[in-house]
């Protein structure tokens, strides 16, 4: 086995002990038991966002100028550094240093993943197979998550900690294992640069992808269509609970056990994201993945009945299908010197709109009623869905890749 697919079975160790989820199911929780208010906490969560938002694509140029192993190594340093302060902080301080840590976890994290695996992929001409490689990444990680999400609320009733130092473990586990990655070699001169000019490059590296990303068409239409999906099934989500207690007044204990099963949908549908993407082709995924995201939200707004939570399920197959349909369809069109920042920046945009919408979701369904702020999150899916066919029709766009395309690297 080469070094370059010896990088990719490793690289599911590493997603195996990336499981940052973990703490989710109690994070909430465990901040009001030390004391803190509700709206201490959706600040803390604004403020993450924010950050994570000012570091994203930095982060991105960081990782495709000095390589992406560097970003997973700092990403799981940093999240191991976040549990740590979680576990003995009792103050709002204590707890915004937690959050900002978590922040830079995810931001080194985010891009370099994708351009690592698909970077390695290359080195060994196997980069075809990357949406059925990654896909089997997530599924693996997905699968994991559901299982310490199920177990996050048992070992939080024998100690609040307990979940957090399970996480550092893992965390420093996975950051062990990103040590042994072997860089994929990429068309650059950084060793070149002098101090100056590497500050310089890391610039135009950012500036150039983001040229690129807006000024190219084909770029600029996917990177609105994918931040615009993820915050649409997102919002949609996010009412899960509230639906739970207020429209079914099921009890908290089912909320494990249904977010435990969902995480596992999500595992099963990104395992077969390629055979997907195979089978329909990316422009009826690009219809598809909204869509049921759409028929959750309406199923919500019209009907109060226990089965219907089954409906929960549909976005979680879109959202185990999205990652690797994203980032797969980025890849093919981008070069190595700017994939992790061009992906950075698409992360960039679905925190920003995220952040927008979000609070505004929130207050529409504290003054109007869950229905309201439901039928807005499908607003957005429904825009959504009508992108696609807006920019074939005006642009000529072909969505499809068939092996022989041109990377984007010029603004056109």
């Amino acid at each position: 086995m080469n070094q370059w697919a010896a990088n990719v079975r490793k690289f599911y160790y590493f997603k195996f002990f990336t499981i940052f989820n973990i703490i989710n199911p109690i994070l909430i929780y465990y901040m009001l038991e030390k004391g803190l208010t509700v709206g201490d906490i959706f600040l803390l969560s604004a403020i993450q966002r924010i950050f994570g938002i000012i570091i994203e694509v930095p982060t991105g140029a960081l990782s495709d100028l000095k390589g992406h192993k560097y970003n997973l190594m700092l990403g799981t340093l940093s999240f191991s550094v976040s549990c740590l302060i979680f576990t003995f902080s009792s103050t709002f301080m204590g707890f915004l240093v937690a959050e900002v840590f978590m922040a830079m976890a995810g931001a080194f994290i985010s891009g370099a993943d994708t351009a690592f695996v698909y970077e390695s992929l290359e080195m060994y001409n196997a980069e075809s197979t990357y949406e059925k490689v990654y896909g089997r990444m997530r599924s693996l990680q997905f699968g994991v998550t559901a299982v310490a999400i199920f177990i996050a609320g048992f070992l939080a009733e024998i100690a609040w900690e307990l979940p957090f130092y399970i996480a550092i473990v893992f965390a420093l586990i996975a950051f062990a294992i990103s040590c042994t990655f072997v860089e994929p070699v990429k068309k650059r001169d950084e060793d070149l640069f002098s101090s100056k000019e590497r500050y310089c490059q890391y610039y135009l590296t950012i500036r150039d992808a983001c040229k690129i990303s807006f000024k190219n068409v084909e770029l600029r239409w996917f990177l609105v269509f994918a931040s615009l999906l993820s915050v649409g099934l997102r919002t949609v989500e996010d009412f899960y609970q509230v639906y739970m207690k207020e429209g079914l007044d099921s009890p908290v204990s089912h909320s494990g056990i249904i977010y435990a099963l969902l995480f596992i949908c999500s595992s099963i549908f990104s395992n077969y994201t390629s055979v997907g993407i195979k089978k329909l082709g990316y422009e009826r995924m690009f219809y598809l993945l909204p869509g049921l995201g759409l028929i959750t939200a309406f199923g919500m707004i019209l009907f109060k009945h226990q089965l219907t939570f089954l409906l929960f399920f549909l976005p979680y197959i879109s959202l185990g299908y999205t990652p690797v349909l994203v980032s797969g369809y980025l890849h093919k069109r981008t070069s190595p010197g700017q994939r992790a920042t061009i992906l950075s920046l698409r992360q960039m945009m679905r925190k920003v709109i995220y952040a927008i919408a979000s609070p505004l979701l929130g207050w529409s369904c504290d003054l109007w009623g869950m229905e309201v702020a439901l039928l807005m999150a499908a607003t957005i899916l429904i825009i959504t869905m009508v992108l696609p066919v807006v920019y074939k029709q005006k642009y000529n766009l072909n969505y499809e890749y068939s092996g022989s395309d041109v990377k984007i690297t010029t603004i056109r």
